[in-house]
């Protein structure tokens, strides 16, 4: 078990974890660590899966799992006072250690999510994928629906496209 905290929203510590819902099975030859079986890690928001392998010269790993967004309240109260329903994220780090590939990306279904106190508005997500990879975010099919309660808006906000970040390299930790 990996215990930690994190910041919340108004500065305060939010406890996170990640635990083994199994044992863990990994192998070692003298230069790769891998996963014999994919590792199922419990978080506050949910399961992951991770699976593949790891050296200095060869990274494979892929993660994928289903996240309560609602579970996930205390990390994301500065943005939303409430958000419900699931969200799929999916993870792949690829390359070697020296020069990693990092392709992240998140499935929205049927989110619901609610601004700041005072706000009485609720917004809607039916559908859409939010992908990172390469230095580049990426926004596909996402629509979002507004509810304030007194009209609700027939034609919902599509969101598309892709920013690019010039000179993008993942933190190695330095």
């Amino acid at each position: 078990m990996i215990v930690g905290e994190g910041d919340g929203p108004d500065g305060q510590p939010v406890p996170l974890m990640i635990e083994a819902a199994a044992p863990l099975q990994l192998t070692w030859d003298g230069a790769t660590a891998r996963l014999a079986t994919p590792a199922r890690l419990r978080t506050i928001t949910g399961e992951v899966v991770v699976e593949g392998s790891a050296s200095p010269a060869l990274l494979d790993l892929s993660a994928r799992g289903a996240l309560d967004l609602a579970r996930a309240q205390p990390l994301l109260g500065g943005v939303f006072d409430r958000t419900a329903r699931q969200a799929q994220p999916r993870a792949r780090i690829s390359g070697s250690s020296v020069a990693p590939r990092v392709q992240v990306g998140l499935d929205l279904a049927d989110v619901s999510l609610r601004r700041l106190a005072g706000q009485d508005a609720n917004l809607r997500v039916p559908s859409g994928r939010i992908d990172f990879s390469d230095g580049k975010l990426s926004l596909t099919g996402i629509s979002v629906e507004v509810d304030d309660g007194y009209t609700r808006s027939a034609l919902p906000l599509s969101v598309a496209g892709g920013v690019t970040f010039a000179g993008f390299r993942p933190d190695r930790g330095r």
